[in-house]
């Protein structure tokens, strides 16, 4: 998601209250959720090695900045699942879905390693009324939302990684992405193709009562 962080600063000015973020990586937002004095944030990571670098940077942040960090992975069952881990990148890529078309358009990146990794469904766990959601899961988008069930009602606004073809196995292509959030009250009003001839990027949905 490094291409689209002023997009999240931008959005994260209107939202102050409790948001998520779904493949915090190393924490790479923190400072723009600091900065516009975010009440409280989640922070979903199931990458051993992220998390051990997420814990340092939260020791530093602000006190009225509530931050929690959850080691494991969000979709729609409880499970245990293996992740096919890149190094090279130190897990930006991973992704619990089999690498295909991010062989051929990053192909210095490697899937040589698979990790464990515990899946959980958010409308499990205790977290109630969160505003905002940002997702970076390479392609798992969907089950994640599934994974939301009721709460996924309570959402504003939902900032995500998209994909107009297959660069995983079964990864949500962003027509059948608009569609469920479409019969969930969603609407998509901003993308952003990383380039004209990538296949993945970012687009921004609302839910319709704040239209």
């Amino acid at each position: 998601m490094n291409g689209a962080r002023a997009r999240v600063t931008s959005i994260t000015r209107t939202v102050n209250e409790k948001n998520v973020q779904v493949g915090a990586h190393f924490g790479q937002e923190i400072p723009i959720f600091e900065k516009y004095n975010i009440k409280e944030v989640f922070l979903f990571e199931p990458n051993e090695v992220a998390v051990s670098k997420l814990k340092r940077k939260v020791e530093n942040i602000s006190p009225k900045m509530s931050v929690k960090i959850y080691p494991y992975a969000l979709g729609s069952d409880n499970k245990i699942s293996e992740m096919f881990y890149s190094e090279e990148n130190e897990g930006q890529s991973s992704s619990i879905l089999e690498p295909k078309l991010h062989k051929v358009v990053q192909p210095g990146i490697k899937f040589n390693k698979k990790v464990t990794v515990t899946v959980k469904r958010f409308e499990d766990l205790e977290i109630d009324n969160t505003d905002f959601l940002i997702m970076d899961v390479q392609g798992f988008e969907l089950e994640v939302l599934k994974g939301f069930g009721h709460k996924l009602k309570s959402l504003q606004f939902i900032f995500t990684e998209v994909n107009r073809n297959s660069l995983y196995k079964d990864n949500v292509l962003i027509g059948d992405l608009d569609k469920y959030l479409k019969l969930n009250n969603f609407t998509r009003v901003w993308t952003s193709w990383r380039t004209a001839d990538m296949p993945w990027g970012d687009a921004f949905y609302i839910n319709e009562k704040k239209l």
